[in-house]
C-alpha cells in the first residue's frame, strides 16, 4: 500500500472517531422511562392533600393511574420536555391522606442531553378544614426516580426465564 493510500485511511479514521466523539459531547438524548414518587413530604397529622402540581425539566409525563374520583387533572407534556402536572380536589372531593399521596406512582420519561438535567419540582396543597390552605414547595429532594427497566431479564441470571 502507498504511503498516500495510508495517510487517507488514517485520515478517514480520525475523521470517524472524532464525528462519533463530537457527538457524544453534544449529547445524544439518553430517555429512561421510570416512576416518579413522593418521599419525606412534611404532612402534617390530620391534614389532607388538595392539590398537587409536579413540574419537570428534561422530562414528560408517560401516563397516569388510579385518579381519584373529583380530582380534576390537567398534564402538559411540552415539545421542549418542559412538563407539567396539575391535580386539584373538586368541591366536595375528599382529600387525599399521607399514606395515598406516598404511594402515589407517576410515570415519565428523562431526556437528559448534553447540560440539561432532569429536575422535577412543584407544590403540595394542603388543608386541616375546609377554609385554611397551605401550599408546600417540593424541590427534587422531595422525589424519587425509580427506572421502570434497570436491567433486561435476559441479562439478569436470577430474573424468570432468565437463559442459562
Amino acid at each position: 500500500m502507498k504511503k498516500r493510500e495510508q495517510g487517507m485511511i488514517v485520515v478517514a479514521l480520525m475523521f470517524l472517531f472524532g464525528a462519533s466523539g463530537l457527538a457524544v459531547s453534544q449529547g445524544i438524548p439518553s430517555q429512561r422511562h421510570g416512576g416518579l414518587v413522593l418521599k419525606d413530604l412534611p404532612i402534617p397529622k390530620g391534614a389532607r392533600v388538595i392539590g398537587l402540581e409536579v413540574h419537570l425539566a428534561a422530562g414528560a409525563f408517560d401516563s397516569l393511574a388510579e385518579i381519584p374520583v373529583g380530582w380534576h387533572v390537567v398534564v402538559d407534556n411540552d415539545p421542549s420536555w418542559q412538563a407539567n402536572f396539575e391535580a386539584h380536589a373538586s368541591a366536595g372531593a375528599e382529600g387525599l391522606d399521607e399514606s395515598t399521596v406516598q404511594n402515589l406512582w407517576l410515570e415519565v420519561i428523562k431526556n437528559e442531553v448534553g447540560d440539561r438535567k432532569f429536575i422535577a419540582s412543584g407544590w403540595v396543597i394542603l388543608t386541616s378544614n375546609a377554609e385554611k390552605e397551605r401550599r408546600i414547595p417540593l424541590s427534587s429532594y422531595n422525589f424519587d426516580f425509580v427506572e421502570r427497566y434497570p436491567r433486561h431479564r435476559l441479562h439478569d441470571p436470577d430474573a424468570p426465564g432468565h437463559w442459562r
